[in-house]
């Protein structure tokens, strides 16, 4: 959980680097024209999206007023689907 500015923005550099890295998945998925995207993408994707949660969560913290004590992060994961 994030707890101050300082954390923030190491929190956004870091959610950064995970931008960086899909990118270059992008770029490499177009060059080689494999289908993989949407599966190399999925890992990254969820670790951006829970950093943001984190940097959302405190910035609203700070403009309520209101210090969250705890929070998960973490994202649901989906259960399997059987296939017939």
């Amino acid at each position: 959980m994030i707890q101050d500015i300082q954390e923030l923005s190491a929190s956004l550099r870091y959610a950064a680097a995970w931008a960086d890295k899909l990118e270059a998945l992008r770029h490499s998925s177009a060059e080689t024209e494999a289908g993989l995207l949407s599966t190399t993408s999925a890992g990254p994707l969820a670790e951006v999206r829970r950093v943001l949660a984190e940097a959302r969560e405190f910035a609203e913290s700070l403009a309520s007023g209101v210090r969250p004590e705890a929070a998960d992060y973490s994202l649901p994961i989906p259960e399997r689907q059987k296939v017939a």
